[in-house]
Order: structure tokens, then C-alpha cells, then sequence
């Protein structure tokens, strides 16, 4: 059957769903990748590099844009996508390149308002669990409407795209996912004969954009290989992994700072004593679980760490 499927799809010039699903995978890899990354950097220097962690979704959106917008331009395809030699071509016969604005926006903006409003889910779940008030009764109610919506919302959007895959799989429809109808494009194998024919004028600007994607996109090949090869390697031993080097405690910490039973947010005695793994320090629950959220670091420490990572103490 997956014989029969590849060879129809390969005589119409389209991608087997194999293709599909292979670009896609790759595509998801690179988030984790600069997120490992700057996870190592950041533990090396909790004080200077720290920024690193804190603001990571717009240092992606940034170098993300740069590497999307050169190969979008070049090659009428995402990184991912031309890794696997495919390109995009308008659904409409009439035009010879897709839109480079719709498909950017919808390449790398849609993704990163996705990621925030995923983000703040989760806070906002947090929030309603731990008891914490809004700040208005509207606000409120704002906020449990939301959290009980999204889930609904965040299971039809990966619905639909299953059901377009298996049309397109069935050959029914050229689209493949959701993104592909609202940026009007469907995917072929890339035609090498006639790429020079629809290729969009360099400008000084795009010169310079082209370079600095063409060495991101080196940076991340052999990055995400080296990574993945190297956390293979250092899995027998969670002690050597990247990113867990011991952090040594700060030379500012005294007996004020951390009085016995004392949480050192409050100055109070800690309710829900929680622990932060990466420092060793103990905090009320309400305390470090707002103060994470908000910051990204251990409140003494100052080392990077997120809300996922505190562990609930119990007598």
C-alpha cells in the first residue's frame, strides 16, 4: 500500500507523507536544540547569561526569521522543507511564486503567538490551582474561561491537521496541514530546471541576510548532530549531561539569608515547603512558584530554572 501511495504521488511531482512527516520532525527539533543551548550557556554564568534564558522564545524568533526569511526567498520553502528538497508553489496556476509575506507570517509568527498564548495557559492553570486572584472578578473569569476553552481549542487545531494529512495522504487534497491552506501553497519536489527562472533580485539587504542564514543553517546541522550524539553518549550517566554542571553556592549567602524554616521570599515561616533543584533552596510554595514564573530564576541564586523543575516538599 505505501508502495502504491509513494508511486502515485511521485508521478503528480507531490511528496510522498513520509516527506511530510520527516520535515516536520526535523522542523520540531530546532527549538529544543537553541533550548539546550542556551540552557548550558546559561548555567555557566547565572549572572551575566541569564538574559539568555529568560528572553530564549525571542532570540528563536529572531534567528528563526533570519534563516526562514533567506530560504523562503531562495528556495520558496522552509529550512526544513528544502533539507528534503521540496518546495512551495502557489495554488493558484497563474502565479509563479507564493507569497513571501503571508507565507513568513504564517511561518514564523503564528508559531510564536502559538507559543505564547501556550505559555500563558499554563501560568494561567497554575495560577487557578495554587488559589492565586486575579486581579479583578472579570479578570477572573477571563482567565477560568480560558483555561477551560483552550484545551478544546489546542485539540481540534492538531484534529484538523491529522484529517488534511490523511486526505493528502489518499491523495484527496493538496494541502498537508493547516498552515499550507492559509498560506495558499501546496509542496513538490523542488524542479532544479526552473529555479533560476522564478528566483527573486538580491538586494544589499537580502546579501547580507543570505550569509548570516547560510551559516545559522551550518550551525544548526552540525549542532543538533553534535547534541544528539553527545546526549546519547552522556545518558549512562545523568552527572556528566550538559547542562548540570554543580553550581557552586553564592558568595553572598549567610545565615540571614537563610534562617532555618524562613522562607527567604516571605521572611516568614514557609507553608508548602518547596525546593528549588538546581540551589538547594527551600521556599514557600506561593512564594517561589509566582517568583519563577515571573523571573526564570532561583530568587538567591539566581539560577536559571522554570516552575516545571521546583519540587513540592511533604513531612
Amino acid at each position: 500500500m505505501a508502495v502504491f501511495l509513494n508511486s502515485r504521488l511521485e508521478e503528480q511531482q507531490n511528496p510522498s507523507v513520509f516527506d511530510i512527516t520527516a520535515y516536520q520532525g526535523f522542523q520540531q527539533i530546532t527549538k529544543p536544540a537553541l533550548d539546550k543551548l542556551l540552557d548550558v550557556l546559561s548555567s555557566y554564568s547565572t549572572s551575566h547569561l541569564h538574559p539568555l534564558h529568560y528572553y530564549r522564545d525571542e532570540i528563536y524568533l529572531m534567528l528563526n526569521s533570519i534563516l526562514q526569511y533567506h530560504y523562503l526567498n531562495k528556495s520558496s520553502a522552509s529550512f526544513a522543507q528544502q533539507f528534503y528538497s521540496l518546495e512551495r508553489r502557489p495554488i493558484h496556476p497563474g502565479k509563479e511564486r507564493i507569497s513571501l509575506t503571508r507565507n513568513f507570517t504564517i511561518q514564523i509568527i503564528l508559531p510564536y503567538l502559538h507559543n505564547k498564548i501556550n505559555q500563558q495557559f499554563h501560568k494561567s492553570r497554575e495560577d487557578e490551582m495554587d488559589g492565586v486572584a486575579a486581579g479583578s472578578s472579570l479578570a477572573g473569569s477571563i482567565r477560568n474561561w480560558f483555561v477551560k476553552i483552550y484545551p478544546y481549542s489546542h485539540a481540534s487545531w492538531g484534529i484538523v491537521n491529522l484529517v488534511i494529512l490523511i486526505l493528502f495522504t489518499l491523495n484527496k487534497t493538496k494541502y498537508h496541514s493547516v498552515e499550507a491552506i492559509l498560506a495558499k501553497y501546496h509542496l513538490q519536489y523542488r524542479d532544479q530546471e526552473n529555479r533560476a527562472a522564478v528566483t527573486r533580485p538580491d538586494s544589499k539587504v537580502s546579501r547580507v541576510v543570505s550569509k548570516i542564514a547560510k551559516f545559522l543553517a551550518t550551525g544548526l546541522e552540525i549542532g543538533c548532530f553534535f547534541l544528539q550524539v553527545l546526549e546519547h553518549y552522556q545518558s549512562s550517566n545523568s552527572d556528566t549531561k550538559l547542562g548540570n554542571k554543580i553550581v557552586a553556592p553564592p558568595t553572598n549567602m549567610n545565615s540571614n539569608n537563610l534562617r532555618q524554616n524562613i522562607c527567604p521570599l516571605c521572611n516568614k515561616i514557609r507553608r508548602d515547603p518547596t525546593v528549588v533543584p538546581a540551589s538547594g533552596i527551600i521556599f514557600c510554595y506561593s512564594c517561589i512558584a509566582a517568583y519563577v514564573r515571573k523571573k526564570k530564576k532561583c530568587a538567591v541564586t539566581k539560577i536559571a530554572c522554570t516552575s516545571s523543575q521546583l519540587v513540592r516538599l511533604f513531612p
